[in-house]
């Protein structure tokens, strides 16, 4: 979808990709941003939000806690039972908060992207 619309409409696009964020990117987020964001909400919904995220995901955001807490939250996420729902409307927030880092000019989620295409194995799109 994203390639059409980077041959159909190139500023459109450019619009688009400088706000998109997938949660499963999380990996190649820089420590300190994704540190910002998850300190920014409250644990016990950043920890719903990655119940059933990869560990990759889990490990990172956990170490973006401070050390003194990161066994609690740990143990946390394995215990909790949480709804599909309840985990996507939770991972919502983790998105927004890329995004408004990205409107803060704190992040570029282009970036972020094309580095999750290289570490996921998939092509970044070509360009128009």
């Amino acid at each position: 979808m994203i390639n059409n619309l980077r041959v159909s409409d190139r500023q459109l696009s450019d619009e688009v990709e400088n706000r998109l964020f997938l949660f499963d990117a999380i990996p190649v987020v820089p420590k300190d941003v994704l540190t910002e964001v998850v300190r920014r909400l409250p644990s016990q919904e950043v920890m719903i939000a990655i119940a059933d995220s990869p560990v990759p995901i889990q490990e990172k955001v956990i170490l973006c806690f401070p050390e003194k807490i990161r066994r609690t939250l740990v143990g946390t996420v394995k215990s909790q039972k949480v709804s599909p729902e309840e985990a996507k409307e939770k991972k919502k927030l983790i998105v927004r908060g890329m995004q408004k880092m990205a409107d803060d000019k704190k992040v570029d989620l282009k970036k972020i992207q094309a580095d999750f295409e290289k570490m996921s194995g998939q092509k970044p799109a070509k360009s128009a």
